[in-house]
């Protein structure tokens, strides 16, 4: 193609720029959900290591060994996860930016390439429905972590415990007498 028939108008521009703001709204809000799964894998890793650290320098019954290693297990698999959702979310960074290429080599060198923008987008919509499930399954797991301390570390059932977490069992009377 010869770079001379580009003719760049104001028109064309416009509509080039509009035609990728949406796509870059996707990396902006993705981008934000990958700064959350940061901050939740870097707190795992932490974690982990202060349980090992904690590990080494105390003497711990069997069954606080035994729930040392549970706690570890779990925060592992909360890595795993998120390493896979962060890997997700950022490949739905890499095909919105393919979109957009797409986008603008269509309208600056009219190619007919609406099939190409069109699955790139769907892939990079995929891997965000992908990333925020991961995401979903680190809160999921961690809640798991919480039922766990809660039974290790207090004498009340899970049970009862969700049922002082969850607010919709409190009445009126019960909060008045409060």
């Amino acid at each position: 193609m010869n770079f001379e028939q580009i003719i760049l108008t104001p028109g064309t521009l416009t509509t080039m720029l509009a035609s990728a703001i949406a796509p870059v709204t996707l990396i902006s809000g993705v981008a934000f959900l990958i700064t959350i799964m940061s901050d939740r894998y870097g707190r795992s890793i932490n974690r982990i290591r202060t349980l090992l650290e904690e590990n080494k320098k105390i003497k711990h019954s069997h069954l606080d060994q035994q729930h040392l290693e549970e706690q570890i297990k779990i925060l592992f698999s909360r890595i795993r996860a998120l390493r896979n959702t962060m890997t997700f979310a950022t490949g739905s960074i890499f095909f919105v930016v393919l979109t957009i290429c797409g986008s603008f080599s269509s309208l600056l060198f009219k190619f007919p390439n609406a099939i190409f923008i069109a699955i790139t987008f769907m892939i990079a919509l995929t891997f965000l429905v992908v990333a925020v499930s991961g995401l979903i399954r680190d809160i999921l797991i961690s809640l798991q972590a919480i039922k766990i301390e809660i039974k290790i570390g207090t004498n009340i059932k899970i049970q009862d415990a969700e049922t002082l977490i969850n607010v919709k069992n409190i009445d009126e009377d019960h909060i008045i007498s409060l």
